[in-house]
């Protein structure tokens, strides 16, 4: 059969397929590849060609609990990627999709063995969650690699880029089984470059020419050793050779920006600034100087620098979390500017918080001033819930407002009915902000996306968006590219 996509590749889909075959040999020939691209252009239909046209029977896909729904479940408003891209006489020949489900019990092994035992082309689905503690889905996966050639993708990598964690272990076990390996994801070192290290070792630790993690970090991270609780402990304070690592990457990496591929309307950025409560700037104060703060009868403190920087980020959204526990709500002018800057737009908007708290209480604002149906959320407190949320939101023009972490929300969605985006907080990892600002923004949007960061001058939220754009050069110099225009 002459695989035919049901879908018109674009110019850099096509691009990318080339680039694969052309990829240089290592010394023993490996079929592996990273495609470093930006969320919207594409990447699910880029490999669903590559393998429904390859000789390949089975293939895993592993990507985050938040987006891995995309790769499967057929929706009335969108069907799956696998759906959509491969051949549908794949599916008359008797093509079998199966997810891994954590606790599907007795149905959830059923339909792996359904899997296993099919005659024809095989596709495994899985949470990269689930392979940190669930050895039978770390089983399955290995199960089906060793019955015929398989390719193995990680999407969304940067999810095993810590070489400590059970996941990022897991996966290289199971990419060591598999014939072809693929990473996938539009931001490769969000952090920094030693991002990089486990994703390319999955996919062949020659690339980087490293086996050893500490090898490599002594090669491009400077290395101190800092006076802590009494011992000696190696931390990492800039970074070098970042040009040379790129140089190792590219031949086995094809980068391209959403902005390179498709015609996009503008983004803007704009800051609103917040002022604090008299109350809020006595207990940020309080809690940045001592460490320690009163709060009527209540006591927030720490011994932490990392839970001090969490503590004030909480007292910026109006609450605290105290010595027992508790969460004590504050004075905050910080939900009723979301407010301000949701009368003043037309049309639908994402509000992003770094917290499960701050996603209650603006969903009770907003649910007040623009009445219930107006409201969406998508977080980690209702899992159950949320899939059913974003249809409305998706479909319903009385529901104009989606609240949601990015950890929960920022991956996989198509979220283009918004044209605002309005960061109530954020968190530290440039890969949330990335990926979180591309739900509005991305291939099927016509009109320009205005975003919105809340600020309270002379706080942590300054800080904090610092550390970010000095996160977003090093990852610009790693991917080979110019920095792009950004808040600041």
């Amino acid at each position: 059969m002459s695989y035919q996509s049901p879908t018109t590749p674009m110019p850099h889909q096509t691009e990318a397929l080339e680039r694969i075959a052309s990829r240089p040999s290592l010394p023993a020939p490996t079929n592996v590849f990273a495609l470093l691209l930006d969320m919207g252009t594409g990447k699910s239909k880029i490999i669903c060609d590559e393998w429904g046209a390859s000789d390949f029977r089975n293939l895993i896909v592993i990507a985050p609990a938040g987006s891995y729904a995309n790769w499967w479940m057929d929706r009335p408003e969108k069907p799956s990627e696998l759906r959509a891209h491969l051949d549908p006489r794949l599916w008359e020949q008797g093509l079998t999709v199966a997810p891994w489900i954590s606790g599907g019990g007795k149905h959830q092994r059923d339909a792996i063995s359904r899997l296993l035992r099919a005659r024809g082309r095989r596709v495994l689905v899985v949470n990269v969650e689930a392979l940190s503690t669930v050895e039978r889905a770390v089983d399955a996966c290995l199960a089906l690699a060793s019955e015929g050639p398989t390719m193995c993708v990680v999407d969304e990598s940067t999810r095993i880029r810590n070489p400590s964690a059970s996941r990022t272990k897991a996966v290289i076990k199971i990419g060591s089984h598999c014939q072809a390996r693929r990473i996938a994801t539009g931001l490769v070192a969000p952090r920094s470059p030693l991002d990089v290290f486990s994703q390319y070792q999955f996919l062949d630790q020659r690339i980087l020419g490293f086996n050893n993690y500490y090898a490599f970090r002594a090669r491009y991270a400077v290395v101190e050793k800092k006076l802590m609780r009494g011992r000696h402990v190696p931390i990492v304070v800039g970074h070098r050779n970042v040009d040379e690592l790129w140089q190792k990457m590219a031949p086995y990496s094809f980068r391209k920006r959403l902005e390179d591929c498709i015609r996009m309307p503008p983004k803007i950025y704009s800051m609103r600034t917040v002022e604090l409560t008299s109350e809020q700037r006595r207990v940020y104060c309080e809690m940045r100087d001592d460490a320690i703060s009163r709060i009527g009868e209540y006591f927030a403190s720490s011994t932490l620098a990392i839970t001090t920087m969490l503590r004030l980020q909480q007292i910026l959204c109006g609450f605290v979390t105290t010595e027992s526990g508790e969460i004590v709500k504050l004075p905050s002018n910080r939900d009723a500017e979301v407010v301000r800057i949701l009368d003043e737009h037309r049309g639908k908007a994402i509000i992003w918080t770094a917290f499960d708290q701050s996603v209650r209480s603006i969903r009770d604002l907003l649910a007040r001033e623009f009445g219930e149906r107006s409201v969406a959320t998508f977080w980690g407190g209702n899992r159950a819930t949320r899939l059913e949320e974003e249809s409305r939101f998706l479909s319903d023009t009385e529901c104009k407002y989606m609240i949601s972490t990015p950890q929960s929300g920022g991956l996989g969605n198509t979220w283009v009915v918004a044209t605002l985006a309005i960061y109530h907080s954020n968190t530290y990892s440039l890969e949330d902000r990335e990926q979180s600002e591309k739900r509005p923004y991305r291939r099927g949007q016509d009109k320009t996306v205005n975003i919105v960061d809340l600020v309270a001058r002379g706080t942590l939220d300054e800080k904090v968006i610092k550390a970010l754009r000095s996160k977003l050069e090093i990852a610009a110099t790693i991917q080979g590219e110019r920095v792009r225009d950004w808040l600041i």
